[in-house]
């Protein structure tokens, strides 16, 4: 399983944005479903992103995971990051471009 870094986020939403269909409607409905849960099965976090990973809301991630289900769902670039922002642990921000 893969390190939760901003590489392996890439290379999944990379394999996300690639399928079709059923496939991609199902991947969609797991993330939308359980953010959290998704991110556990398909990455392997250290102890330090575990933490932080368990300290943020179910809201949270509710919201996340259906914003990010519908991104997928619409085809709309996704694309991770490092964070610009300087802090103890290293971010990861996701950013989708919506085109009109």
């Amino acid at each position: 399983m893969a390190c939760l870094d901003v590489h392996s986020v890439n290379e999944k939403i990379a394999c996300l944005q690639n399928l079709e269909g059923e496939a991609l409607e199902k991947q969609a409905s797991l993330i939308a479903r359980d953010l959290k849960g998704y991110i556990y099965a398909n990455f392997s976090p250290d102890e330090f992103q575990r933490k932080l990973i368990d300290r943020v809301s179910s809201d949270v991630y509710k919201e996340y995971g259906e914003v990010l289900s519908q991104a997928f769902l619409n085809r709309y670039s996704v694309v991770a990051e490092h964070s610009t922002a300087r802090a103890k642990c290293p971010k990861i921000k996701i950013t989708i471009e919506l085109e009109w």
